[in-house]
């Protein structure tokens, strides 16, 4: 994906980023943006990703107090030093991979980030939020369980594929059998999995459904009863200043 005009204006983002949520309730979170030039390879019709690229950042941007965009894809070894300095000032209850676009796109970086951020001795929660649909690099939830992730969430939001492709209008229309495949192979590898669904939007004759069909379907493909996780559409915010 090139370059708008706009995004090669802006001043590189944030690598690493905090912020609270309701649920998480005193836990300290660390945020690793591990997407370079908001990459993706879905373009769902809900995600902020494109009104980001147009300069009207979503409220994760919003949240953790500037834009996000970086021009590459960061490597290990860009934020390994600035999160073991963090670590060093303020042990992060968890520490996860994230960003506006698809980590697993950089999957070596987030691989030899979780292998070094063990290495240094952090102990804490490893995350991953991902679609689940990238599949490049052979069994990458055996990789990432082995290089210490210890939690995933999907970003599955459907029941079938064609809902899927409606949706999320994936690069490869059979995207979502992957991610149901990514699904159960973390839960194999021990990966403890959360599988998330966007209630809430509409756009012409396509929109969500309600949350109750998508808990019956997550529950079908093994996911546990707590993990299954309800996302209001939130739309793009302002323009940040």
């Amino acid at each position: 994906m090139g370059k708008t005009r706009l995004q090669a204006q802006r001043a590189p983002g944030k690598i690493l980023y905090s912020f609270s949520t309701p649920q998480q309730r005193g836990r300290e979170t660390l945020y690793v943006n591990s997407v370079g030039n908001y990459a993706c390879i879905n373009s769902c019709r809900f995600c902020g990703r494109k009104a980001a690229m147009e300069g009207r950042p979503n409220i994760y941007e919003k949240k953790a107090g500037g834009n996000l965009y970086l021009p590459r894809a960061p490597l290990a070894e860009d934020i390994l030093p600035l999160a073991k300095e963090r670590i060093r000032k303020r042990m992060p209850d968890e520490i996860v991979f994230v960003g506006l676009g698809e980590p697993l796109l950089n999957f070596p970086a987030v691989c030899d980030s979780i292998r070094g951020l063990r290495a240094f001795g952090y102990s804490g929660e490893i995350s991953l939020n991902t679609n689940g649909a990238v599949a490049r690099w052979g069994n990458m939830p055996a990789q990432l369980k082995g290089a210490g992730l210890d939690s995933v969430r999907i970003s599955v939001n459907a029941v079938n594929n064609v809902e899927y492709n409606k949706l999320c209008r994936p690069k490869d229309k059979d995207a979502f059998l992957r991610v149901c495949r990514f699904l159960q192979e973390c839960a194999k590898c021990g990966i403890e999995v959360f599988a998330s669904f966007v209630v809430g939007f509409e756009e012409g004759k396509i929109k969500t459904k309600p949350f109750r069909h998508y808990r019956a379907f997550a529950l079908m493909l093994g996911v546990e009863l707590p993990n299954i996780l309800r996302r209001e559409y939130v739309p793009p915010t302002e323009e940040l200043q």
